[in-house]
């Protein structure tokens, strides 16, 4: 059995730096204040998008980014780092991992 790899690749590393910019510019300056507003921040989604990270890990052959599960946890681990109430953007992980069985599954036309 092959021993895991936990180094990030190159891309990886990227990725982190990336996404832990834009939690420092976009987010963690009104984390708190969506905390107490109890308000998500719905506005972020079509920046997140425009990076091209709302689709990462799920197939390209579904409209998904590609990518991996690394890749993905990379990109939720920096969104949490930076201001804790954004981890709830990583529930929507839950929602990821049917999409692809359930669009296999799905009547061709």
């Amino acid at each position: 059995m092959a021993e895991p790899d936990f180094y990030l690749s190159d891309e990886q590393r990227e990725l982190q730096r990336v996404v832990r910019e834009f939690t420092a510019k976009e987010i963690t300056p009104i984390a708190a204040e969506c905390d107490a507003a109890e308000r998500f921040p719905k506005h972020l989604f079509p920046i997140v998008g425009e990076l091209g990270y709302l689709g990462l890990g799920l197939p390209e052959a579904i409209g998904g980014y590609g990518g991996s599960t690394l890749d993905y946890t990379v990109l939720w681990e920096e969104l949490a780092y930076g201001a804790p109430p954004a981890s709830r953007l990583a529930s929507m992980s839950m929602l990821r991992w049917p999409v692809p069985s359930s669009r296999a599954s799905a009547p061709k036309n």
